[in-house]
């Protein structure tokens, strides 16, 4: 793609093949695609699709357990995100709910993780908005809140 002047054209697999991987259960293959996104949209100078491919990445570095990684990546995020962008506000929020869950700060986690549910409730994007309800499962179950959280 390179040689025909279409350096960018790999990075739209990316994503896919890192959620793929993430839903199987390969969390380091994943982190592996979206590095590699965000990679390339670094070297174009691009901001859209890498504001939701650090939040994407912050999600599968919490899955990793390495929380401190997520958050700067959350911060990243959420700095090129517009406001509009569904994807990467509700994936910042996800992530970002999970970092704050981790460290006990479960009612500004729940709070995040509420936006996110709204956020992808408004779209057809079914995956994200089941990954909504899991998030928000989590960071309940984290704070004592089982029921609710079933």
């Amino acid at each position: 793609m390179d040689e025909i002047g279409l350096p960018e054209a790999p990075r739209n697999t990316y994503q896919g093949r890192g959620e793929a991987e993430r839903f199987l259960g390969h969390p380091e293959r994943a982190e592996q695609q979206f590095r590699r996104a965000w990679s390339c949209g670094t070297q174009l100078g691009e901001t859209g699709f890498n504001s939701t491919m650090t939040a994407l990445l912050a999600s599968v570095l919490c899955d990793l357990g390495r929380f401190d990684e997520a958050e700067a990546n959350v911060d990243r995020s959420r700095e090129l995100s517009a406001d509009d962008d569904f994807a990467s506000q509700a994936a910042w929020r996800m992530a970002q709910a999970r970092v704050l869950s981790h460290r006990g700060e479960h009612d500004e986690a729940i709070r995040l993780a509420d936006e996110a549910l709204a956020i992808n409730e408004a779209t057809d994007y079914l995956t994200w908005q089941a990954e909504s309800d899991e998030v928000r499962g989590m960071v309940l179950t984290a704070a004592g809140r089982t029921d609710e959280a079933q």
